[in-house]
């Protein structure tokens, strides 16, 4: 069986081009919530005074939806640089509409959990995202205890950077991405380095690549 290959050159390219979607992306969701666009967002899509149950349901569905294209459309030229594996379009429908309905179930979980127990959210998004993390992929339990130990530890910190004031409103998500992007970036370059020290063993000096066993594929 032909295990498939990495070069460190293919490793260290992956990781820059990693940190600089990262830094575009915190640059523009930390602009969006700078001058203030994530609040206009906000009240442009808030019910009239005449206000229904339904337009109220509306809301958050649409506010997400809006904050989510936006962030598809300014990574589509990270689906070109160089190095990277294309995909086809279906392949990469199909990621966005998955990658869609995770940030719209977590986000939407997270203000009822700050609506519904003001002062017990984050013991409820705890549970709700240990739930979520024990159906994930992850075959190893380390693995998803370690996802999930991380994912916690990012929302504590991020939260307490953010004034209450927002919470269980949509502008709170977005201020949240803010700090959750270099978060999660740096548990992303923790794989690519845990990556290469389980493959230690079956490197090939000779070409300077690693074999990439089944286990420690993403």
């Amino acid at each position: 069986m032909n295990l498939p290959t990495q070069t460190n050159e293919d490793l260290a390219l992956a990781r820059r081009w990693l940190l600089a979607q990262a830094a575009w992306n915190l640059a523009l969701a930390a602009a969006f919530v700078r001058f203030g666009w994530a609040y206009r967002l906000w009240k442009a899509l808030d019910p009239t005074p005449a206000e229904t149950p339904l337009t109220l349901h509306l809301l958050l569905p649409k506010y997400l939806g809006i904050y989510f294209a936006l962030a598809v459309i300014v990574n589509l030229p990270f689906e070109f640089v160089p190095g990277r594996q294309r995909r086809s379009i279906e392949r990469w429908a199909s990621a966005v509409a998955v990658g869609f309905v995770w940030f719209f179930v977590s986000a939407s979980m997270l203000l009822m959990a700050q609506t519904l127990l003001p002062r017990a959210w984050l013991w409820a998004v705890g549970a709700m995202l240990l739930i979520a993390v024990a159906l994930s992929q992850q075959t190893s339990a380390l693995a998803k205890c370690a996802t999930w130990v991380w994912v916690m530890l990012g929302i504590l910190v991020v939260n307490h950077l953010i004034d209450p004031g927002w919470r269980g409103t949509p502008v709170y998500v977005a201020r949240m991405m803010v700090g959750m992007i270099p978060w999660m970036t740096l548990g992303l370059l923790g794989t690519f380095r845990g990556v290469r020290l389980l493959t230690k063993s079956s490197v090939h000096p000779e070409r300077g690549s690693y074999a990439i066993h089944p286990a420690s594929r993403p």
